[in-house]
């Protein structure tokens, strides 16, 4: 089954879409500054929502030539996401292609469509110190009001509807969930360690981000 959106509905740029099939989901858009930066928004609260319910993926981010209109999706920067997505995200996180520089993937200033003009508060990306490898900041975006409140302003205007929970105990009450979804998981997979350690990896990164932000020890996520 696929299904295709297209924002073109919603007054933003026609080349921004999104298809899923099978248990994929192809996200693409033309470059550009406002368009890349919506994109990594998007991916921000696509896996914040996902995780939210103990959904948790891999994927990956790159730039190039791709042909994408309704279901229809072939070109090179397909097969080189898919190859990262294989080869290099091994955890659930979406990683940045290492052979594309870092401001092309990330524009300066990480500022989002026309009515914000503000820039997020949160950094975008992250490295992972043992393998190098920078993937897309998602558990920096949850831990901030004010990353919400930002991600709550362009969905409402640049896409007319909610597409974010506007309940105002939804981002405090994220790394709760969070960390009970991550819990449950090292328990049940404690017998299986090629499982247990995406989740160790997870476990790992929730813990020394939420640290740097809140500073609480006593509710770090126990290995």
């Amino acid at each position: 089954m696929k299904q295709e959106v297209g924002f073109e509905q919603f007054g933003i740029d026609p080349d921004f879409r999104v298809t899923s099939f099978s248990d994929c989901i192809v996200v693409t858009t033309s470059s550009g500054c406002e368009n890349q930066n919506l994109l990594i928004l998007f991916l921000c609260h696509l896996f914040t929502e996902m995780a939210n319910i103990g959904v948790f993926f891999r994927g990956a981010l790159t730039l190039g030539l791709i042909h994408h209109s309704g279901n229809i999706i072939y070109g090179p920067a397909l097969v080189r996401a898919y190859l990262l997505e294989t080869e290099q995200a091994k955890h659930p996180r979406i990683i940045l292609d290492p052979d594309i520089s870092l401001p092309d993937l990330v524009p300066l200033g990480f500022r989002v469509g026309p009515h914000v003009d503000q820039a997020f508060g949160f950094m975008p990306v992250k490295r992972d110190a043992n393998d190098n490898l920078e993937f897309i900041n998602a558990v920096e975006f949850s831990l901030g009001k004010a990353s919400w409140e930002a991600a709550r302003e362009v969905y409402c205007k640049e896409f007319n509807e909610v597409n974010i929970q506007n309940n105002p105990r939804y981002w405090r009450d994220w790394p709760d969930n969070f960390r009970t979804h991550i819990s449950s998981n090292l328990t049940a997979y404690r017998n299986d360690d090629s499982i247990r350690k995406k989740y160790v990896w997870l476990a790992q990164y929730f813990n020394s981000t939420y640290l740097s932000k809140k500073n609480r020890d006593s509710e770090k996520i126990v290995i």
